[in-house]
């Protein structure tokens, strides 16, 4: 079930007459609600949790993704960017061909499952940095 919606692209940097021009406003995109934030209890476990329902399940029998969590959400970004460029090049497919009679519901589908793909890729990407944040902070403290 696909919950999340992708986050509008920042608009570009703007200048008027009289300022200087103005920073972009950068949106990052929702946190996943079954993720616990970084810095609370739980964390780690909720986001393995979350990112092992969106890679494959055979995954899970990995000991090494249990014990290195942001190679996880690695593996699981490289895994829905392939989803991605597979909806995109669907899309670019039945643009193309226009041979279906259900052209458009087959073109509503993979714009949905881009969207998604879209949006689980970059929500993937923040629990990807928080991670990696959060083994570079243990490796100092060792």
């Amino acid at each position: 079930m696909h919950l999340s919606q992708p986050v509008a692209a920042a608009p570009p940097a703007t200048r008027t007459p009289d300022t200087a021009p103005t920073a972009p406003v950068v949106r990052h995109p929702p946190w996943p609600g079954s993720v616990a934030h970084p810095d609370t209890p739980g964390f780690e476990r909720s986001a393995k949790a979350w990112l092992f329902d969106l890679g494959p399940a055979r995954w899970q029998c990995e000991g090494v993704f249990h014990r290195r969590p942001d190679e996880l959400a690695r593996m699981v970004r490289l895994y829905i960017e392939s989803e991605l460029a597979t909806a995109q090049t669907a899309l670019h497919r039945i643009r193309l061909l226009r041979t279906s009679p259900d052209n458009g519901e087959l073109l509503d589908f993979c714009q949905r499952e881009s969207n998604w793909a879209t949006a689980m890729r970059d929500q993937v990407r923040e629990v990807e940095a928080a991670l990696r944040q959060r083994r570079m902070a243990r490796g100092k403290a060792s």
